[in-house]
């Protein structure tokens, strides 16, 4: 814990020290004391994801205060845009749209020409263990040494 207790300050580590810690909370049946006494430590001034893997562990732990923790996930209001930045998103969203139809029109024409195609009555490989060439008098020749690949 000692080792990990500095990276809580620097700006760069402090992300892969909430994970180190979390793993720690998170990781053996029960936290261990070391665990225990850096909680006891920092208190109320540990990050929010620790609180949280705290009480998720041990849901009715004294180590820490319930109420100063944001156990869930609040939302961001979405923030008002001005009336050009909303006919812009406006038009986009209309071209998204347009050009997923487009696509799918395109898509089942394509199905269309699909299905039409295999309703034809045209063999392009014999079945396996006939020796009779295609229709249409195409014959497949062996490929002679030297040629090819």
């Amino acid at each position: 814990m000692e080792f990990v207790e500095p990276w809580l300050e620097d700006p760069e580590l402090r992300d892969a020290a909430i994970g180190v810690l979390r793993r720690y909370i998170r990781t053996p049946p029960q936290m261990p004391p070391a665990v225990v006494a850096f909680i006891k430590r920092h208190g109320e001034g540990l990050p929010d994801l620790i609180k949280r893997e705290v009480f998720w562990k041990d849901p009715g732990t004294q180590l820490l205060d319930r109420a100063n923790c944001a156990l869930g996930y609040t939302s961001e209001s979405e923030p008002d845009f001005s009336p050009e930045v909303k006919a812009a998103q406006a038009t986009y969203d209309r071209g998204i749209r347009a050009a997923v139809d487009a696509r799918s029109a395109e898509q089942e024409k394509c199905r269309d020409i699909w299905q039409r195609a295999r309703r034809l009555d045209v063999v392009i490989l014999p079945k396996r263990g006939e020796d009779e060439p295609p229709r249409g008098g195409l014959k497949a020749e062996p490929a002679s040494p030297g040629k090819g690949t």
